[in-house]
């Protein structure tokens, strides 16, 4: 029930070892950029006792590459570091309470059923040992490697279970917006317009579906940008319900307004004008197969653990505008070129593609065997949620049988027990 307001509230003394949790998309990632840019501008973190060194890491990083890290290994791949100097090293190693490590994207890491296997005694508590990634993290988080450096570490709630046995001393969650938060946005996104400000606003509130997602910042966002594109285009196109919609218009958006693969700007224009409210399959093939190769690799990705690929993989894809360039993969040999890399724009772009490949590329059948076999693994909740949205109406049933049985309890007039009621939603056979 705590509210933390600043960073040193999250971070202290007594928490140096934290876990943040938070949905996909509400902001896991922006926090740790932020308290990296708050220190770096000595606006946290920066009075007696805090941090001289902060280093954000993101497990994606660590995705294609299985290589045995030591402590300073890991470090060099840092975020803002290029190499490590030594003076740097000795420092970290003499004023470890001095240390903060931010490790970004737990659920993003593809071998992180590794780190439940908790320590492992073939690897020492050296710092020059190198060991895997999934080790060295346990070790660093049980204070085995580098004791008192400060350890913050984000994921989704489906990566919690990997992390239960280490020492967290502080667990937040990051909770989003409130009712009155998604008002205020909706009322500075539209700040110059207000007449499609309230009808914004009016469609939002009263559709508890758009409602729900708006607590995450993201989908608000994403909400409010393609409902302002409607209202202001003048379509006669329905205002969507559905958070399968909004991604729909997105990736669309994405497309027309920053595809540079083959298509000039008046090209773009034009399809947008004709085709932003058409369905995918009435696109132009040129376009079909663009979105057919993302939902290829992004499926692909996904099944591997993989959220990086490179330049060979998403070859003539580019500068598509869905796929965001990373800075090149350092080679081990110096005489080797360095690697270009890519990942989607954000991991539920990813996730939505998946789904969108499924359910173009798979029967009815195919589809139903997937959805059975993957309902509880986490690492395809957001893609099941898509699939669910993107699915025709008549096959909507294949989420409604692996709902559990409602049970019926006849009232007995003579007894004091209450009557039990039906779970909801009941089977077709109930209604």
């Amino acid at each position: 029930d705590c509210k933390f307001t600043k960073p040193e509230d999250i971070l202290d003394e007594n928490h140096r070892n934290v876990l943040v949790v938070g949905r996909p998309g509400i902001g896991k990632t922006s926090l740790s950029t932020k308290l990296l840019r708050l220190w770096a501008s000595r606006e946290a973190f920066n009075g007696d006792g805090n941090f001289n060194v902060v280093f954000l890491l993101k497990f994606r990083r660590f995705n294609n590459d299985n290589a045995n890290l030591s402590l300073r290994d890991l470090v060099a791949c840092s975020e803002t570091v290029h190499s490590l100097d030594d003076a740097l090293w000795d420092f970290m190693k003499q004023e470890p309470t001095k240390v903060l490590l931010i490790f970004d994207g737990l659920d993003e890491y593809s071998r992180k059923e590794d780190i439940k296997a908790q320590d492992n005694p073939t690897y020492k508590n050296c710092v020059e040992e190198k060991m895997p990634l999934s080790v060295l993290y346990n070790k660093l988080a049980e204070e085995k490697l580098l004791p008192g450096a400060s350890i913050l570490t984000t994921t989704r709630p489906t990566a919690v279970k990997c992390v239960r046995h280490l020492p967290f001393q502080r667990t937040v969650e990051i909770r989003g917006f409130t009712s009155d938060d998604v008002k205020e946005y909706v009322e500075n996104f539209t700040r110059g317009n207000p007449e499609a400000g309230k009808k914004m606003w009016e469609h939002i509130k009263s559709n508890i579906n758009l409602f729900s997602f708006c607590y995450i910042p993201m989908n608000c966002f994403l909400i409010c940008h393609c409902l302002l594109q409607i209202i202001l285009s003048e379509s006669s196109q329905a205002l969507p319900t559905k958070m399968t919609d909004i991604y729909e218009m997105t990736v669309k958006m994405f497309l027309f307004n920053h595809n540079r693969e083959g298509f000039s700007p008046e090209e773009l224009a034009r399809l947008k004008s004709t085709h932003m409210y058409e369905p995918f399959d009435k696109f132009p093939e040129e376009l079909q197969e663009i979105f057919n190769s993302l939902g290829k690799i992004a499926f692909k990705g996904i099944e591997e653990g993989r959220l990086l690929f490179e330049s060979s993989e998403v070859s003539r894809l580019e500068d598509c505008g869905l796929l965001h360039k990373l800075p090149d993969l350092k080679p081990k040999a110096l005489v080797l070129p360095p690697k270009s890399q890519f990942c989607f724009t954000h991991l539920t772009v990813q996730e939505f593609f998946a789904a969108k490949y499924l359910v173009d590329t798979k029967s009815r059948e195919r589809i139903e065997e997937f959805v059975r076999s993957h309902i509880n693994d986490g690492t395809w909740q957001v893609v099941l949620q898509f699939i669910a949205g993107l699915l025709k109406s008549s096959s909507s049933d294949i989420f409604i049988k692996l709902l559990p049985k409602s049970t019926k309890r006849k009232e007995n007039p003579a007894s004091s027990e209450p009557k039990t009621l039906s779970s909801w939603p009941a089977t077709r056979e109930d209604k």
